[in-house]
């Protein structure tokens, strides 16, 4: 009997639910709605959303500018180990060349330099394994390459299609100290920074990274993309500002891993600062222009690439 009365209460209940609908919709003359949200309610959560929005987006844009920056550095580090490794596996000279144009400007022949914004990095090597010469190194030699200049008649290959990052600008903020750079790093010297100081156009043929030693004129040992030779027409792009990676692995600037003259270098610096086209952003200028993004520095002997971040 318990079983039974138990068996037929879920009935009872409908039974109960159906009836008590049923007055209602014949009192009302409509079914009974649950209460919505009023306009006054649904005006006060977009109001909240505004506000929580204008105090983080500001937080979003550097930490997405930031996240952009530090991701080039890698990319960047990811190529010059690719240079590296092709040096020593194939017996040769390779070398990365850096330039820097208008972000805000598609690319084009001339390239727009402006403030820069978009950075342009070619990787060649020497195809039979040889190098210019070291007879004499001063602001007229070692030639440009292709030029079939006696100082240099080495021949060129392409070993990688062009790389463009965008919204990164290259800054020289290293101290060349031990201490009060950001993020924490080695010394290295202002001629040895890829960049230029913060609030400084990019200069890539007379910037402190394209001189020689000793020398106030810009590199004349220069590449361009594409490859060519005297007479071919006006190339895309020249590189001045150039890292070179011998046989044995070792780094140096062009041109300054001689025998006759500097060896090659304790350290060199490529540090990035995020932009938008090609302004820097506010976190890395103005009071914190000794700041940067992410640093990539090249041991000379061994050639070792190392990265820091804040």
């Amino acid at each position: 009997m318990i079983m039974h009365a138990v068996m037929h209460l879920p009935v009872a209940v409908e039974k109960d639910t159906t009836l008590r609908l049923k007055r209602s919709v014949e009192a009302t003359g409509s079914f009974p709605r649950s209460r919505g949200f009023t306009l006054v309610e649904l005006l006060g959560v977009l109001a909240i959303i505004a506000i929580i929005s204008a105090v983080t987006l500001p937080n979003i844009i550097e930490i997405k500018s930031t996240s952009d920056a530090t991701a080039a550095g890698y990319t960047i580090s990811g190529l010059l180990e690719r240079a590296r490794t092709y040096a020593l596996a194939n017996n040769t000279y390779v070398w990365v060349g850096f330039f820097e144009e208008d972000g805000t400007q598609p690319s084009q022949n001339p390239p727009i330099i402006g403030n820069g914004g978009r950075l342009v990095i070619s990787i060649v090597a020497s195809q039979d394994g040889t190098r210019y010469s070291d007879a004499a190194i001063n602001n007229t030699l070692p030639a440009v390459f292709g030029a079939n200049d006696s100082s240099n008649l080495v021949t060129l290959i392409q070993l990688s299609k062009l790389v463009k990052i965008n919204n990164v600008r290259l800054v020289a903020v290293n101290t060349d100290s031990v201490t009060g750079n950001i993020p924490a790093r080695p010394a290295v010297a202002s001629t040895y920074q890829m960049g230029e100081p913060v609030g400084v156009s990019p200069n890539n043929s007379s910037g402190a990274f394209a001189l020689h030693v000793g020398d106030s004129t810009g590199n004349p040992t220069t590449f361009t993309f594409p490859l060519t030779s005297p007479g071919s027409g006006a190339p895309q792009y020249t590189f001045t500002k150039i890292i070179e990676f011998n046989a044995q692995g070792e780094a140096s600037k062009i041109a300054e891993n001689v025998f006759t003259g500097p060896g090659p270098q304790d350290a060199m610096e490529i540090a990035l600062d995020p932009t938008h086209g090609s302004v820097i952003d506010s976190p890395y200028s103005g009071a914190n222009q000794n700041k940067a993004a992410i640093a990539v520095q090249i041991e000379g002997l061994a050639g070792q690439i190392s990265v820091y971040r804040p």
